[in-house]
């Protein structure tokens, strides 16, 4: 009997250390309201900004003016099919679709937190042009 509390905790560290990855945490448009609240600009780290927005989709550079500094960029994006719509149809003018894509730009200078941009668009039976 001694040995039986052994052996369950390590099935539950096991099943722990499968299954942690699968749980859900919040995704970067869950939080994104909140961004201005969690992190800092000029203090927060990289690390800090992965840890509430998880990994990026995609890193790149880009300078802008008036200050031209190279700044790192983190992307993350989303795309969402509402009622199983990935083949829009064209009916009496109009796009039968709804879908939804959201996307998100962290800045960086200097290995900080420096702003983010995000925008979305839903697609729902727009007029064609």
């Amino acid at each position: 009997m001694a040995g039986a509390i052994p052996v369950a905790l390590g099935v539950i560290g096991v099943c722990i250390t499968l299954f942690a990855p699968c749980v859900s945490h919040a995704g970067p448009f869950d939080v994104v309201d909140q961004l201005d609240v969690k992190l800092v600009r000029g203090q927060s780290t990289a690390k800090e900004v992965r840890r509430l927005l998880g990994k990026p989709d995609g890193k790149g550079d880009a300078r802008f003016p008036p200050a031209w500094v190279l700044q790192e960029i983190w992307l993350y994006e989303e795309e969402v099919a509402h009622a199983n719509m990935w083949n829009p149809e064209i009916r009496d003018g109009k796009i039968e679709a709804d879908a939804e894509v959201r996307s998100l730009y962290v800045f960086f200078t200097d290995g900080r937190f420096d702003g983010y941009y995000w925008y979305g668009m839903r697609v729902q039976g727009e007029d064609l042009p």
